[in-house]
């Protein structure tokens, strides 16, 4: 049986070993080869300063426009390994990792349900709308940010929609137990809201299993021809369920809805 290592950049170059999702094993549901399996294993993240040598140098930061304001505000990481500080910006570590995972992922997106350019763009789409969520719902930032990320992970690694809200809570689980810098209840809340953001059909009165739903409906609603798609897809019931939702998740935002391809 042929297997496929996903593999980073960074597990390969540094020769970090991979700890928990060494033997996570996906299906490939798509292979026209036979059976294929397909192990992901995850690598801690780099250290925010690389160990000194005898021959390092002293980095002078950049002075930038206004120098005077440098002790007030630090220079932003743009996601780069060795700027981004966990004690700051926790959700970066992973989103750095993912991307990082993502864009190594050798699938072959072209006999998938879907491509990682949309997985892309789609899981940071719903990452900044749940980031809006959750300030007008004072809710905790981090939780749902990182939520968003990893809602769709196993649509990213294998191109699979099937019971993708239980498997990707269980990817997320596995790397939130690698990475850490979360606590427990905080652990719970995260993959509460992966694990039921695919039910937009139904409406609870945990704000964490609704947020998920939300900013995932919001986001995907905004790009061409998706709400035809579901409509396509989803039984009369379930699509006036998801219309419903949008409309109001609409509402809250004071985003006009036009009704586009209904």
């Amino acid at each position: 049986m042929e297997q496929i290592i996903f593999a980073g950049p960074r597990t390969r170059k540094s020769g970090l070993s991979p700890k928990s999702l060494m033997g996570h094993v996906f299906d490939d549901p798509f292979s026209s080869t036979g059976p294929r399996k397909f192990i992901c294993p995850f690598a801690l993240p780099p250290t925010r300063n690389p160990p000194p040598t005898e021959n390092t140098k002293p980095i002078t930061p950049p002075q930038g426009k206004y120098p005077e304001r440098r002790t007030a505000m630090p220079d932003y990481h743009h996601y780069k390994h060795d700027m981004i500080d966990p004690k700051t910006d926790r959700v970066a570590v992973y989103e750095r990792h993912v991307a990082d995972l993502l864009l190594n992922n050798k699938l072959d997106d072209t006999r998938g349900n879907s491509s990682l350019l949309f997985e892309l763009k789609h899981s940071h789409g719903a990452v900044q709308f749940g980031r809006i969520l959750a300030r007008k719902r004072n809710l905790p930032s981090d939780i749902v940010a990182l939520a968003m990320l990893l809602h769709d992970i196993h649509v990213g690694l294998t191109g699979c929609y099937k019971n993708h809200a239980a498997r990707s809570a269980e990817i997320a689980s596995e790397m939130l137990n690698e990475l850490g810098l979360f606590s427990d209840t905080e652990r719970e809340q995260i993959i509460k809201i992966i694990a039921n953001h695919s039910d937009k059909h139904i409406t609870s009165t945990d704000p964490f299993c609704e947020i998920g739903k939300d900013a995932d409906i919001v986001d995907c609603f905004l790009y061409p021809n998706v709400i035809a798609g579901y409509k396509f897809q989803k039984t009369p019931e379930m699509f006036d369920k998801y219309i419903e939702r949008a409309r109001r998740v609409y509402d809250e935002l004071g985003i006009p809805w036009t009704g586009e391809d209904i």
